[in-house]
C-alpha cells in the first residue's frame, strides 16, 4: 500500500504570494509556505531558473 503523504502546504499563501510575484515563486518560498519538492513538480509548469518556478508557460 502507498505511504500517505502528509501535505502541510499553505496553498492560499501560496497563491496569495505567486499573484504579487507574477506567478513566479522560488523552491525556499514554496519550502516556507510547507510545501516539499512532490508540490513544486506537481503544481508549478516550468523552472526558469535554478530554484525559480513559474505557474505558467510564456508564449
Amino acid at each position: 500500500m502507498p505511504r500517505r503523504r502528509d501535505c502541510l502546504l499553505d496553498r492560499a499563501a501560496l497563491r496569495r504570494l505567486m499573484e504579487r510575484q507574477s506567478g513566479v515563486v522560488s523552491r525556499r518560498q514554496v519550502l516556507e509556505a510547507g510545501g516539499d519538492d512532490v508540490d513544486i513538480r506537481g503544481m508549478l509548469r516550468a523552472r526558469v531558473h535554478e530554484g525559480v518556478y513559474v505557474d505558467h508557460t510564456a508564449r
